[in-house]
């Protein structure tokens, strides 16, 4: 059986990434169920900003690259890529991985969602994250249209992206969720409520959620169109949405959760005594008020 563990983490995306790389002796098939605290109020990938959030999008898509468990870049859906010799240009060669509709993952799919971020009409709180990208500021500001962002389909598997400058973690950013790709057609027809329904929720990524009930738990399945889905340990993952500290722990020590990352202070010397809490660093800006 999976250890339960209860894991004290900066960033419960973190946590995620140690999911698809965990399941219990007996092949995973008993759920993996981490409380991830609140309703979140999206789990679009262009509008999310919450950590809790990116939680999900990080199991449900992937970007052009990924983070392996050390932290590392490496392929995601491109599965290579070229870098002019100044920095400025980068070309990704898509690799043939699919929707969860089975519909294929295209280099304008992309496009389409990285425009959007940056159109100050979606008011997306990570927009920044794409002011590398050519004109990204600008078109956020509203100086410019979308369409003059610095990214265009050379075809169906080739994307190319102009910067404004060198920018040497520009390849991390691409594992970020705002630069995930989404589906035109299905954000087309039903709006902003595309993410609040698991039949609407068209995803790339390892999961694909089959339940999503308010205020108590999203529910999710290995996807069977992924194209790496033979790494993928885990066959469900259950987010339960518990938001009081006392009682996640109560949950976590009756068995009811098997990860928790917000536990009352008083209660850290206990569980740290017991080796069921872990401490993990990581390197991030943090701000105190």
């Amino acid at each position: 059986m999976l250890k339960k563990t209860i894991l004290l983490l900066l960033s419960a995306v973190m946590v995620i990434t140690l999911f698809t790389a965990c399941g219990s002796d007996k092949g995973g098939t008993k759920p993996i169920v981490y409380n991830m605290g609140a309703t979140p109020k999206t789990i679009d990938p262009q509008l999310n900003s919450a950590v809790e959030a990116g939680s999900v999008i990080v199991h449900c898509f992937e970007g052009l690259t990924r983070k392996d468990a050390e932290g590392r870049i490496i392929p995601g859906i491109a599965e290579k890529w070229k870098m002019n010799e100044d920095g400025t240009k980068f070309t990704f060669y898509l690799r043939d991985a699919k929707w969860s509709d089975g519909k294929p993952v295209t280099a304008d799919d992309f496009v389409y969602a990285w425009r959007r971020a940056v159109d100050p009409e979606s008011e997306c709180e990570y927009a920044y994250q794409l002011w590398y990208i050519k004109n990204g500021e600008a078109i956020t500001n509203g100086e410019m249209s979308p369409e003059e962002l610095g990214v265009k389909a050379l075809d169906e598997k080739t994307l190319e992206v102009e910067l404004e400058a060198p920018c040497s973690y520009f390849l991390q950013l691409t594992s970020f969720p705002t630069l995930f790709p989404v589906r035109q057609d299905i954000i087309e027809e039903h709006g902003e409520g595309w993410a609040n329904d698991p039949k609407t929720y068209i995803t790339n990524g390892p999961m694909v959620v089959t339940e999503f009930v308010v205020n108590e738990k999203i529910v999710m399945k290995k996807s069977d169109t992924y194209w790496d889905k033979n790494s993928i340990k885990a066959d469900e993952l259950v987010f339960t949405m518990i938001d009081d500290q006392a009682s996640e722990l109560s949950a976590f020590e009756a068995g009811e959760i098997d990860f928790a990352d917000s536990i009352p202070a008083e209660e850290i010397p206990r569980l740290y005594e017991e080796g069921k809490l872990i401490i993990k660093p990581q390197l991030g800006t943090y701000f105190f008020c």
